[in-house]
């Protein structure tokens, strides 16, 4: 390849014919290539900078779900936590209410709650021992 210094002798011996105004073109052609490779380079930084903010854009999202998911690993943490305290307490009254029914036979252990009217059948309106067996029942049925 010949140097611009080479060119720039021929543009100067030959100025005003064919060789000079070649060697000026080349020149030229030289020149204005620089300035699309400065462009070129400008744009490739361009393209970098946007990619650099897309980055970090990203890194700033992902940080975000971090911290979202480690707040919702929390909050479940938390609701397990006392999900399993309500269970606790509700096999302790279940037991405790089994312990107070005692053996409730019905019908002879019923007491009526109803307005009394002296029919044993028709003052029996809901008998607490056996609406509490009645839900034991059912929760064992749903364990």
């Amino acid at each position: 390849m010949i140097s611009d210094e080479d060119i720039k002798y021929f543009a100067s011996v030959h100025a005003g014919g064919a060789i000079g105004e070649m060697a000026t073109e080349l020149l030229q052609l030289r020149e204005d290539k620089t300035d699309i490779e400065y462009i070129r380079a400008d744009i490739h930084d361009a393209e970098i900078d946007v990619l650099k903010a897309d980055l970090a854009a990203s890194i700033a999202v992902r940080e975000e779900m971090q911290l979202g998911g480690n707040r919702m690993a929390e909050s479940l943490r938390f609701a397990r936590a006392e999900t399993d305290a309500l269970k606790a307490e509700n096999a302790n009254l279940e037991f405790l209410l089994q312990h107070v029914i005692g053996d409730h036979c019905a019908p002879n252990d019923c007491y009526a709650t109803g307005p009394l009217t002296g029919n044993p059948i028709a003052d029996l309106v809901s008998c607490p021992s056996c609406a509490a067996l009645d839900y034991l029942a059912s929760k064992e049925g749903h364990r």
